[in-house]
């Protein structure tokens, strides 16, 4: 696991890939900016814990994007969640 964690923070630059700003990697747990591992396809929506399925994010941001798919969510480099606007369904295909 520490292996992974390694080439994942490596890989992306020791950028925060949800705020993109940088990751101080002698910060630890729990400041807020430290580093952490985040998954694309949640592990509680059965991603996996992959190098293809991870990647490097502050804690705070971790925390803020949650357990939702990144198609779902964008954080704003003021490090704000926002709801990215869902296209309505029509009716005929609800129900």
């Amino acid at each position: 696991l520490a292996a992974l964690k390694r080439r994942v923070y490596e890989r992306d630059g020791w950028r925060c890939q949800l705020c993109f700003t940088p990751v101080d990697p002698t910060l630890k747990y729990p400041h807020p900016l430290a580093r952490s591992i985040d998954h694309f396809d949640p592990l509680s929506h059965g991603g996996g814990h992959t190098f293809e399925n991870c990647q490097l994010a502050h804690w705070i941001c971790n925390g803020r994007k949650g357990s939702r798919l990144l198609s779902a969510v964008q954080i704003l480099s003021s490090g704000e969640l926002r709801q990215l606007p869902v296209l309505p369904v029509p009716a005929e295909l609800t129900g």
